[in-house]
């Protein structure tokens, strides 16, 4: 039996940070909670903020039982009893010593801080093919570790040399999009002047990186254990105009992973390091290609390490529901507030079946009475090019 607790606040809580969430956001992580039930078997409880009602809940998370943490009894969780989190911090090791969890299997947060910081993914952060001498990556790496505005500043200034005009600095602790600075040249206002400051002075730095026209992105997923390090999958990134996750890509055999061979071996190398360093649980690792400035191909072989859940390897759990040769595109869209452009939103799902596509809903329809805007849905089809562009729609609306 597992315990399934989709703390969602991961990096906040491991670095301790108390970065203040907008009431956007704390919304969207309540409503995202409830699908971490897709990688629930039958007898499995997911803790959740407010646990939705039996009719508002889909086909998909049916098996699943829903607990609010304060109704959960001792009486509730059996002995044997795993404690699944979508990331391991301190409190979630104590909730482990509370259920008298094996310890063995839970990794030391320092550990788990290491495995996620951007100083560990700095030194494994390589491209292929290897970078010429006298280019922008002669040093082996996309990205370049700052601690100070002067070796920020001089990044800066190189990377124009080179034809980057914009870029992107990272804390220590990534966010999946939040809590970074996106930007262009070195004059800087108040808040990104503040924003550096306050990461200037935790260890390690930030980490800064060009802003680069990216052509495909994948999310690597291993899971590792004491004894081996396993591959569960390849699941195709779909991201925004800036970066932030809008989706993934599967396939119902190993045809996504094909093109990635050189990345996926890299990502052994990494979590080789990671258990090195006392980490074990899962672990996806972001890669992407792109184009530089002189028009060729080049692979970054990790952009992101992430020593815990992703939502790409969530996508993977979603395999079950397709048929040989089949493609599916798990989107994450905001349901429009407004009434008209809601039925709009409907008919679009509902016009899909004319395009020979099944969608399969992984998100309740209302949580605590309010309808769910951050929804998620699994289309189903032929080709993934079909599905990318019906998913664009979808988010469109």
């Amino acid at each position: 039996m597992q315990l399934i607790v989709p703390n969602l606040t991961f990096e906040d809580d491991l670095g301790d940070l108390r970065t203040k969430i907008t009431p956007q956001t704390q919304r969207a992580f309540n409503e995202l909670a409830p699908v971490l039930g897709l990688i629930a078997d039958k007898d499995d409880i997911v803790l959740v903020p407010e646990v939705p009602q039996p009719e508002d809940i889909p086909e998909s998370l049916q098996h699943v039982h829903y607990r609010q943490p304060a109704s959960l009894r001792h009486d509730d969780i059996a002995t044997d009893t795993s404690v699944v989190p979508w990331g391991w911090t301190a409190q979630l090791r104590a909730l482990a010593t509370e259920r008298n969890c094996d310890l063995s299997k839970v990794p030391a947060t320092v550990a788990v801080i290491e495995a996620n910081s951007r100083r560990f993914n700095a030194e494994h952060d390589r491209l292929t093919p290897e970078p010429s001498p006298g280019s922008a990556f002669e040093t082996g790496t996309f990205g370049r570790l700052c601690d100070s505005i002067d070796v920020w500043t001089q990044e800066v200034r190189r990377l124009r040399q080179f034809g980057f005009e914009r870029w992107v600095t990272k804390a220590q602790l990534s966010h999946a999009g939040r809590n970074r600075l996106l930007g262009s040249g070195i004059e800087l206002n108040d808040q990104q002047n503040g924003w550096l400051k306050k990461h200037f002075a935790q260890p390690g730095g930030v980490y800064l990186e060009p802003w680069v026209p990216v052509v495909d992105e994948c999310g690597l997923q291993f899971e590792i254990t004491q004894q081996q390090i396993r591959f569960v999958g390849v699941a195709q990134l779909m991201n925004d105009k800036v970066g932030r996750y809008s989706g993934s890509l599967i396939a119902a055999d190993e045809r996504l992973q094909q093109s990635w061979t050189a990345a996926i071996e890299h990502g052994y190398t990494v979590c080789r390091s990671a258990l090195a360093a006392g980490y074990w649980g899962p672990l996806g690792i972001d890669a992407f290609r792109f184009v530089l400035p002189n028009g060729d191909i080049a692979t970054r072989l990790c952009n992101d390490i992430n020593g815990r859940f992703t939502m790409g390897r969530v996508a993977l759990h979603l395999q079950k529901w397709l048929k040989p040769n089949e493609y599916g595109l798990w989107t994450h869209h905001v349901v429009p507030d407004d009434p008209r452009k809601f039925a709009a939103y409907l008919e679009s799902l509902i016009n899909l079946k004319a395009e020979g596509v099944k969608t399969i809903a992984t998100s309740p329809l209302k949580i605590a009475g309010n309808s769910v805007r951050q929804r998620t849905t699994l289309l189903i089809g032929q080709t993934p090019a079909q599905l990318l562009i019906l998913a664009q729609n979808i988010q469109n609306r």
